[in-house]
């Protein structure tokens, strides 16, 4: 072979992946604002710790083991849940550590350590938040072995407050209907919100317990007398009590860090269409009516910032069509974000109903959501399933988005205020926060520098202290790359990285050498920063 042609067979190679390259920079996928949660539940040994009494390491080793499965198809959000029924998975000013982290209520971890304190670090190392799920209502979960332990663990409270509590099945409920009870329940989260930089908080579908035809009604007809003044509907009480509740919780959050997201996943419908003419077109369980939880007009008072319907139906459902549901969410949205949830426990190659034996049928759902404006996004139940790769389940979701990452979608209403509670950190009465508000201007990133390191380029930068104010928040930082003559705006198409850290590595990914610039903004609750001064980079 002459010389000649190989010349020129080097020149084509070197032009063809000269384009590819060129090629792939261009068509570099942009960095969505989309919701990509996933439930995490400590109940019962679901999804984590998988095992009672597992050690402190094992426990660890299996968390990190999740956050990367997680972390390696796209997802951003983590909903833990911390407060699984009347117990705690961290260190509780009132409840019991939950038997579910340690092999018996009330005993910690051994050795010692606090799982939602290494919870929350290794998600912002990820830049992943983390929402802290609670059940308030459900105060315990018992069987004939475990009862006498359980009630020992809860014996000052039983003891000093007998009218709290309902026993149900095998279950016992905080009582709804009483006040002082509400009250209790909301220092319990606004401890954990003072103590725990977490990104949000969480509940679920445990408000009045599902109605169980085999058992007797659930028993508050005491409650209802003392408390029931003005309602001669016992459900529309019950309804009242939830909405006070969850208004209680709002307005306390709006007090102590009203950056924070207040999220909700209850059952799908609202209303069926059957009852109210405002309802949507569906057979199901109903949240207004079998759980007395009026969730759609928490989202038309903007008491919660997003709800995430368990929309565990098929497409095509008789009872409950996912596209009817979907629909009808995008269109009672209020102005909030809607997060569809999706069944990963249903799918089963094996299921005797032909749609969840559909293995595409969670990827369609996800695809449907694309046509609805107001649907932000997806949380997926459980992780369990996820990691186990029930039905190709977590190679199809990795296929759909680790090409086109996400960020969690910010929220236009949430202020950046910071709240200082001056008060006696004993004292958690939410009427005795102090009301003491202060903007908390947030600065550029300074002083970038970048070096070389390999086949990477290692940048750091500095944040300065803001002395306007006496809360310092965790930032997150979000770094963008530029192709020399291109205009240096952030946005979401040069995004390509975000980090809890004020420093970052980049692969030169690219085979010729060229002239780029990095740009670094802060961003605290979604709102971003002016950007440092660019860096000019070879990669």
């Amino acid at each position: 072979m002459n010389h000649n042609r190989l010349l020129r067979i080097g020149v084509l190679t070197a032009l063809y992946i000269y384009f590819a390259y060129s090629f792939a920079f261009a068509q570099r996928a942009s960095v969505l604002e989309q919701m990509r949660g996933v439930w995490v539940s400590t109940a019962f040994n679901l999804d984590w710790p998988t095992k009672q009494g597992m050690s402190a390491f094992e426990q660890q080793a299996e968390f990190i083991d999740y956050l990367d499965k997680f972390e390696s198809i796209g997802i951003n959000t983590v909903i833990l849940q911390v407060r699984p029924a009347g117990d705690a998975i961290f260190k509780s000013s009132y409840e019991p550590w939950s038997k579910f982290i340690s092999g018996k209520t009330g005993e910690a971890p051994t050795p010692y350590y606090d799982p939602l304190s290494f919870a929350i670090e290794e998600c912002k190392a990820r830049g992943m938040e983390l929402h802290a799920w609670f059940n308030p209502f459900r105060a315990a979960i018992w069987n004939k072995w475990t009862k006498a332990e359980e009630t020992e663990s809860r014996k000052q409270v039983f003891t000093q407050h007998p009218d709290w509590f309902v026993e149900y099945g095998e279950k016992l409920y905080f009582d709804p209907g009483n006040p002082e009870l509400r009250h209790y329940l909301v220092r319990i989260i606004m401890d954990v919100v003072r103590r725990y930089p977490v990104d949000g908080i969480h509940f679920d579908d445990y408000f009045y317990p599902f109605p169980d035809r085999n058992l007797p009604p659930f028993n508050d007809a005491q409650t209802f007398q003392k408390y029931g003044n003005g309602f001669e509907d016992k459900y529309a009480w019950r309804r009242e009590n939830i909405n006070s509740f969850i208004k209680e919780v709002h307005d306390s959050l709006q007090l102590l860090k009203p950056e924070l997201k207040f999220g909700i996943g209850p059952p799908a419908v609202w209303r069926n269409q059957g009852y109210d003419s405002r309802g949507s077109k569906t057979l199901g369980l109903s949240a207004y009516d079998d759980l007395h939880a009026d969730t759609r007009l928490w989202m038309e008072q903007g008491w919660i910032d997003y709800i995430a319907p368990q929309m565990y139906s098929a497409i095509g459902s008789k009872v409950s069509d996912y596209r009817v549901l979907a629909s009808w969410w995008n269109d009672n949205a209020y102005g909030r974000h809607v997060y569809t949830g999706h069944a990963l426990f249903r799918i089963d190659p094996k299921s005797e109903s032909g749609v969840w034996r559909d293995l595409s049928q969670i990827p369609r759902q996800i695809r449907l959501n694309e046509q609805y404006p107001e649907i932000k996004g997806s949380v997926l139940y459980s992780a369990i399933y996820l990691k186990k790769n029930i039905g190709g389940i977590y190679d199809s979701l990795r296929n759909m988005w680790q090409n086109n990452p996400a960020i969690a979608p910010g929220m236009p209403w949430k202020y950046l205020v910071v709240v200082v509670d001056n008060t006696d950190s004993t004292n958690t009465q939410p009427d005795d926060i102090n009301e003491q508000k202060y903007v908390y201007i947030l600065d550029s990133p300074k002083n970038p520098e970048t070096v070389e390191m390999g086949s990477q380029i290692y940048i750091f930068w500095e944040m300065p202290i803001n002395h306007r104010v006496e809360f310092q928040p965790d930032l997150d930082y979000r770094v963008y790359l530029f192709r020399k003559n291109e205009p240096q705006i952030p946005d979401k198409e040069h995004l390509i990285q975000v980090t809890d850290k004020k420093e970052a590595l980049i692969k030169k990914r690219w085979l010729f050498r060229r002239t780029g610039y990095i740009l670094v903004t802060a961003v605290y609750n979604n709102i971003e920063s002016a950007p440092a001064s660019p860096v000019k980079i070879r990669y």
